[in-house]
């Protein structure tokens, strides 16, 4: 099937789309209000899913607001549609596109306004995060109709946006993978790879080996992710962890997240042991530790402490492990002065760890771990536990969780921590 060419939609993007039976009296400005509430603060979650301490409850409060806002658009009916419209056109941003989306999938049942959105994310590639957004924000009775019409398009476009959404709804889109993975369309095998591994597909992997053995870059990496989340633990594991120990590599962290909790318990601990001695790769070596949750890790990650490019993230994987506070628990000192050097990835607001203290603290606590065990937040690393940190832990934690879960096999997919 050819990828028909998107030209043919752009005039869609000037054109007035009018739909009278939803034209009501409103108060212009303050419908224009919601537009720009709306969209700021789409932004403000899209930032809060990916902030390491932010909360689920955190997301919940946003999206009520994100509600009231959009509710207010619809209630608006045509006037509201084409001030969201407006603004997207006006900004071609995200935010504006995730509004403009949500109130179409609110007011219409007809393609017509998704195909001008559409349009518009094949023009500005920027706001394509912005409709996969409203697809996986709004109510599935008004996302799963026009997922299907996208479905039974000649768009491969469209193609790959109705997997994403799907995959972020984590809903089987069906056929459509197959269809997705023996295409020869980069961008499409990549959407169909990923959503394989996150929706659990076992039934696709052997086309996921044959694209892992035949292609190289982001088709080969995310062949081996996803070969990984469904179980495979041979060559599929051993990219990985290549992938995690190349700095130059853009999925780096992705691979050190997914392989240091897939690979066993001792492989693991070799394999941060090994980057703990290599230049370059201590951060990586650290950060691992966290992962892992190895007490036995915890003497030099206070060793770490004494490094002033490794203190914070130090502290923060003795944090993960242990489950302690450490400003709470006065555990925390006054940072000193730093050579702008090793300030990369310290943050303005990081506790700086005292490791004199967490010195004194794990002498006296050591003895209620357990070697060879991993823990997260002070506790075992258990079904039950996992799933009280996946409801109320921080979004840094809660994404280490969902691949636990899924890894472990007490998830048959993967959850999607930036839904609420």
């Amino acid at each position: 099937m050819q990828k028909p060419l998107m030209n043919g939609w752009h005039g869609l993007i000037n054109h007035p789309m009018r739909f009278p039976s939803l034209e009501k009296p409103v108060i212009q400005h303050i419908v224009y209000r919601h537009a720009e509430d709306a969209a700021f603060l789409w932004l403000q979650r899209d930032r809060l899913v990916r902030v390491s301490d932010a909360c689920l409850i955190d997301i919940q409060n946003i999206d009520q607001k994100i509600h009231a806002h959009i509710n207010g658009l619809h209630a608006a009916g045509q006037a509201g549609w084409e001030t969201a419209w407006e603004a997207l056109q006006q900004f071609t941003e995200p935010g504006e596109m995730f509004v403009a989306s949500a109130v179409a999938f609110a007011l219409f049942d007809d393609e017509v306004p998704f195909l001008a959105l559409l349009s518009m994310v094949d023009a500005e590639p920027v706001t394509r995060r912005g409709f996969l957004s409203a697809c996986a924000w709004c109510e599935e009775r008004q996302v799963i109709p026009v997922m299907k019409r996208f479905f039974q398009s000649e768009s491969l476009q469209q193609y790959g946006i109705g997997i994403a959404a799907c995959a972020l709804r984590r809903l089987n889109p069906g056929k459509v993978i197959h269809f997705a993975l023996t295409q020869n369309d980069p961008g499409l095998q990549v959407c169909a790879l990923r959503a394989t591994g996150e929706l659990g597909l076992q039934e696709h992997a052997h086309h996921l080996r044959r694209i892992f053995a035949d292609q190289k870059g982001e088709q080969h990496f995310w062949a081996a992710w996803s070969l990984v989340l469904l179980g495979d633990r041979g060559p599929a594991l051993e990219q990985l962890c290549r992938v995690m120990q190349d700095t130059q590599h853009p999925c780096q962290s992705r691979a050190l997240s997914l392989a240091i909790r897939a690979l066993p318990f001792d492989r693991s601990g070799d394999y941060i042991n090994n980057m703990s001695e290599q230049d370059g790769l201590s951060r990586q070596a650290v950060i691992a530790c966290g992962i892992l949750g190895a007490p036995e890790s915890i003497p030099w990650l206070i060793h770490c402490m004494s490094n002033a490019s490794l203190v914070c993230i130090a502290g923060d994987a003795f944090s993960r492990i242990t489950g302690v506070a450490l400003d709470k628990e006065g555990l925390i000192t006054e940072p000193p002065c730093i050579d702008p050097e090793d300030e990369d990835g310290i943050s303005d607001d990081a506790c700086w760890p005292d490791a004199n203290k967490i010195d004194q603290w794990w002498q006296s606590h050591k003895t209620t771990y357990v070697s060879g065990q991993r823990y997260l937040l002070g506790r075992k690393l258990d079904r039950e536990h996992m799933l009280s940190v996946l409801e109320s832990g921080t979004q840094a934690v809660r994404r280490g969780v969902a691949l636990d879960l899924m890894l472990s096999g007490h998830h048959s997919f993967l959850c999607n921590t930036a839904q609420s």
